[in-house]
């Protein structure tokens, strides 16, 4: 819609592709998955994956699910590119992490293999959650739709379609990423051995994170990955943003840092 920027990388192509996938299977089988009941005691593990628990100034926890490439405990000093998913929960961070490792083996050569940062909260719930219980994924998903709000939007407002009410709890998406920022990848970059080429994708609301990130000036990542975001939020005031954007120096300044940027809608 608002930016549409190709790059001849592998990186960007990977990104791309990874989020197409990915997205494509969490639209065809969510409503049959959305009504099977899952253990919500913990993330889904598997070789070379690792968990850190973060907490912000503000208390506020988050929990970190890292997939390593299947090399990287062998390959000496190689740096690996890092894509860091939102929306981590209940499943997206396993499609993620399952699609790139595919990828990389399937076109090798083609494809580089990345590390896979999924970023979410299921260690970190607030104090008398029930984490035990059996419930379906579309009942998990909804608990966590108040974090979600408070975390991947911009401004606070109230929920249209009759939806939960999210005005007291939305519109802290600027330090959610100055937390990511500041905190979480200072700390991935001393524990892992991280690459200059950075991805951070997100999906729903919190597409509308991933656009809110894409149009502040920083340096932190070098790809944007943005599926189906939830640009009817208030008013689409995000709609509005982005074209005060592209018709300022801003742009610009952006263009001159990021790689790729690709929006994919449904």
């Amino acid at each position: 819609m608002f930016v549409e920027r190709w790059t001849s990388t592998s990186v960007g192509m990977v990104s791309t592709v990874v989020l197409a996938t990915t997205w494509a299977l969490w639209t065809r089988y969510w409503k049959r998955y959305a009504q099977r009941s899952l253990e919500v005691s913990g993330p889904l593990m598997f070789r070379e994956t690792e968990t850190h628990v973060y907490r912000t100034l503000a208390g506020i926890q988050y929990q970190a699910q890292i997939s390593l490439p299947l090399s990287y405990h062998s390959s000496g000093q190689t740096s690996y590119p890092i894509l860091v998913v939102l929306d981590a929960e209940p499943c997206l961070f396993s499609l993620f992490a399952i699609n790139a490792r595919y990828l990389a083996y399937a076109q090798e050569g083609s494809f580089p293999e990345v590390i896979v940062v999924g970023l979410g909260y299921s260690d970190t719930l607030p104090e008398g959650s029930d984490t035990t219980q059996q419930q379906s994924a579309l009942e998990h998903w909804q608990g966590l739709r108040p974090l979600r709000a408070r975390d991947f939007l911009p401004t606070a407002a109230d929920s249209p379609y009759g939806a939960e009410p999210l005005k007291h709890v939305s519109g802290h998406a600027e330090e959610f990423f100055d937390f990511i920022e500041n905190q979480l990848l200072l700390d991935l970059t001393k524990r892992y051995r991280i690459g200059d080429i950075r991805c951070l994708a997100g999906l729903s609301l919190s597409g509308v994170g991933v656009t809110h990130a894409l149009m502040r000036d920083t340096t932190t990542f070098t790809h944007y990955a943005i599926g189906s975001p939830s640009l009817w939020w208030d008013g689409e005031v995000m709609l509005k943003r982005a074209t005060d954007w592209v018709q300022s120096d801003d742009i610009h300044k952006v263009a001159a840092k990021v790689s790729s940027a690709v929006l994919l809608v449904r």
